[in-house]
């Protein structure tokens, strides 16, 4: 079993600067708060091991840096929390300003994504809005899906109604996908559901009738529309439930949102629709099921 430089680092970032008496916690918008106290102590372990004592802060991150990168495997889950610890405390170190987090992502976005993805992740914490500049330069097709996926949250995060939805655009309508690629739907289940501004629900309401998408990708946006309780895609559910005749399981989930979005009007087409059971089994034993639970009153 090998040691990994990251989990030998653990405690060695938040010396760099931080102090007992910092916030509590500190927020970055696409990102969930960090204990500030824990990553001060994270850091400071991990400044002794790579021999930043007596660095100056710059130096000692630069270290730090050399440290974290130097592994060349992929990070498994504990070393992924271990580093994004390590790197929240970075981030609010005094240093902060001067450290280069653009050229760190592009030195690691190849043999370490998961690595590049935390070092958007600490620039976004550290620098807040002017961090978009940075995942614009990685807004490309070459990116690797999970920095590709950060640069998203990030976009979404600080411009949602520009930036954020022009790059998102580019990337389901013009760019060709990459065979076997999750990006989409985990761009739609992460950082599209969880934005409610217009310009996300009008991407997922595209992604619904777009029959270029995955069906799990249209699935997941006929789900977070039904959520986020999006009027405008109660004809487009009626229209997929009524014509998708080869996509069964896309049907259900359209005809599960009109029951969240207009129940009344759902329940008059569960009762209007007829279907050939040995046709279509799934859909006649799903509206079966469905009028059992919603009796004609």
């Amino acid at each position: 079993m090998r040691t990994s430089r990251i989990s030998a680092t653990v405690g060695l970032i938040l010396i760099l600067g931080c102090s007992e008496n910092s916030p509590q916690s500190f927020t970055s918008s696409p990102y969930a708060p960090i204990d500030s106290a824990t990553a001060a102590s994270a850091l400071a372990g991990a400044a002794r091991l790579c021999g930043a004592d007596g660095a100056d802060d710059a130096q000692s991150a630069q270290l730090l840096f050399g440290h974290l990168s130097a592994d060349g495997d992929r990070l498994n889950d504990q070393e992924v929390a271990q580093a994004q610890l390590i790197l929240a405390g970075l981030a609010q170190s005094p240093a902060t300003a001067e450290l280069n987090w653009q050229e760190w992502i592009e030195a690691c976005d190849r043999k370490q994504p998961t690595l590049a993805s935390l070092y958007l992740e600490a620039a976004s914490r550290s620098q807040g809005s002017a961090s978009s500049n940075i995942a614009k330069h990685f807004d490309l097709r070459r990116t690797s899906d999970q920095l590709r996926l950060q640069v998203q949250k990030v976009l979404w995060a600080y411009s949602p109604s520009f930036d954020g939805f022009n790059s998102t655009r580019k990337l389901f309508f013009k760019e060709k996908p990459r065979a076997n690629s999750p990006l989409r739907l985990n761009i739609i289940s992460q950082v599209l559901a969880h934005n409610f501004s217009p310009q996300s629900e009008e991407l997922l309401l595209q992604v619904v009738e777009r029959s270029n998408f995955g069906d799990f990708e249209r699935r997941t946006a006929v789900r977070a529309l039904a959520e986020r309780n999006s009027k405008l895609a109660i004809p487009i559910f009626d229209m997929i439930f009524r014509s998708e005749a080869r996509n069964a399981l896309l049907r259900k989930e359209a005809l599960l949102g009109l029951l969240k979005l207009d129940q009344d009007f759902a329940i008059q087409l569960i009762y209007q629709t007829e279907t050939d059971p040995l046709a279509d089994p799934v859909i006649s034993g799903f509206l079966e099921k469905l009028r059992e639970q919603y009796p004609k009153s």
